[in-house]
């Protein structure tokens, strides 16, 4: 009897193990099957059971595979290196721990991965893809171009490899190049999102922003589970203060990386927009709170304390964030943190650093130029606002203080000059007419300064700068 009942609870435990291993198998494959068709949220799921029950390779590098595209970087690379563990030449394993490091900008790091790996298997068009766009945010554009060349011998009839050429171009800034070969990925896919997405990019260096906003439209369309088109459309969409339709596309994205905060904190940042401050904090800090160190609720967290006035808030929070992860836009923030509290070494400094991120925004020069006017260094503020205007500044806040500059220096005509320019531009914009008539005035011409003022409270009727020059003129 007792033999019997040995065997019995033998087979039952083989059948309980073979059942549990079938059933890590059939989630494996369902898994793979959705990270096929790019869908890794949904992949997850089924990930993450195979990996509990089935220590396998496979098993424990798709399930990783799935954490890093959704923003869980170093859960997949726990389970990469669990994947090692039972490969230690698994090619895959080594190119996605290359792309996590490539990802954190540790490129030195991520191309030993890709060597080994290339080592390996010299014929895998996807790992000289995934080099050569490691070379390109590295800057080393040549082996970039090398590497994908090389590519382009294995197969001409892959549209990733003409995707990378054109990040490549894009990143040494030869737009036109980076456009052909875009359309060259698109002619061989037109689906191909990296290329649509890569010609977004472009546009919006050239300041098409309509143009660039299509192509990340397209992108998400050509895969509806490609997270930066959304991240990009939404970043867009709120530079132009759509906040309706940019607040959907970072849901959209934070729905696609539920591992990563950045989408979280946009929203934050959307909210802080419309002026729903107390959403806006509960939304960062309930980030921080579940990640100290988030770059992005941290950020956004300082441009809050920037809107309330608390600058040294502002900056604590700022220094929280690594220097090389700030943007055109949070350098200018840092620089006018600096130019309130007087510190104009430092704030010029931030200028600089933003000057090398991309020397072609004319936003900098239109803050530098404030900065100059501050100092009543005028020449300079002169020379800073009209390079902004040169490349194309839509704020007449530029024209304006051009023409401010030139008053404050006694070049009246120079003035006048541009406070024509800002009526063109848009007929009922009041301050060119306030300051043709404090031109006016420095030229004794009371009459048509009388003329100017009532013309800005013909726009403007509470104006009461306006309304007690015009007193005065008028009583004398």
């Amino acid at each position: 009897m007792a033999k019997i009942l040995k065997s019995t609870i033998l087979l039952f435990s083989f059948f309980v193990l073979f059942v549990s291993f079938a059933h890590a198998q059939d989630n494996l494959e369902k898994g793979k099957n959705e990270i096929k068709n790019g869908n890794y949220v949904g992949a997850l799921p089924y990930m993450k059971s195979a990996a509990a029950s089935d220590n396998s390779y496979d098993a424990n590098y798709f399930y990783a595979l799935a954490l890093f595209n959704t923003g869980s970087v170093a859960e997949a690379e726990s389970y990469l290196n669990k994947a090692l563990a039972k490969d230690d030449e698994g090619v895959l394993a080594l190119k996605t721990f290359g792309d996590i490091y490539s990802s954190k900008k540790q490129y030195d790091k991520a191309d030993t991965y890709y060597k080994k790996a290339i080592k390996l298997d010299a014929q895998n068009i996807d790992l000289l893809i995934s080099e050569a766009n490691n070379f390109t945010v590295a800057g080393k554009i040549d082996d970039a171009i090398k590497a994908l060349t090389l590519a382009t011998t294995i197969s001409k009839e892959s549209a990733n490899v003409y995707s990378g050429l054109g990040n490549a171009y894009y990143t040494r800034r030869s737009y036109s190049a980076a456009i052909e070969y875009y359309n060259k990925a698109l002619a061989l896919d037109k689906n191909n999102a990296f290329a649509h997405y890569g010609l977004g990019n472009t546009y919006f260096r050239q300041k098409k922003y309509t143009d660039a906003l299509k192509e990340y439209t397209a992108s998400t369309k050509a895969n509806p589970n490609f997270a930066e088109g959304y991240l990009e459309a939404g970043r867009l969409l709120y530079f132009n203060e759509n906040y309706g339709s940019a607040l959907e596309s970072f849901e959209k994205y934070a729905q696609l990386k539920p591992g990563s905060t950045e989408g979280e904190s946009y929203i934050g940042k959307v909210y802080f927009a419309q002026g729903k401050i107390d959403q806006a904090l509960a939304k960062l800090e309930d980030v921080v709170s579940k990640e100290p160190n988030s770059n992005s609720a941290n950020k956004y967290l300082a441009y809050i304390y920037i809107g309330k006035k608390d600058n040294s808030k502002a900056l604590s929070y700022f220094q929280k964030v690594p220097e090389d992860v700030l943007e055109v836009e949070d350098l200018l923030q840092y620089a006018k943190l600096y130019n309130v509290a007087g510190d104009s070494v430092m704030a010029f400094s931030y200028y600089d650093k933003a000057l090398k991120l991309d020397n072609t925004d004319e936003m900098i020069y239109y803050e530098m130029a404030k900065a100059y006017y501050s100092k009543k260094n005028y020449d300079m503020a002169i020379e800073n606002f009209q390079k902004s205007i040169d490349m194309g500044i839509s704020n007449l806040g530029a024209y304006l203080g051009e023409g401010v500059s030139y008053y404050e220096e006694g070049k009246y005509d120079k003035a006048l000059e541009q406070f024509h320019k800002m009526e063109e531009i848009d007929p009922k914009y009041t301050l060119s007419y306030f300051y043709e008539g404090m031109v006016a005035l420095k030229q004794n011409r009371k009459d048509d300064a009388i003329k100017f003022f009532q013309k800005v409270l013909e726009i403007e009727p509470d104006n009461s700068d306006a309304k007690d020059i015009l007193k005065q003129l008028q009583s004398k």
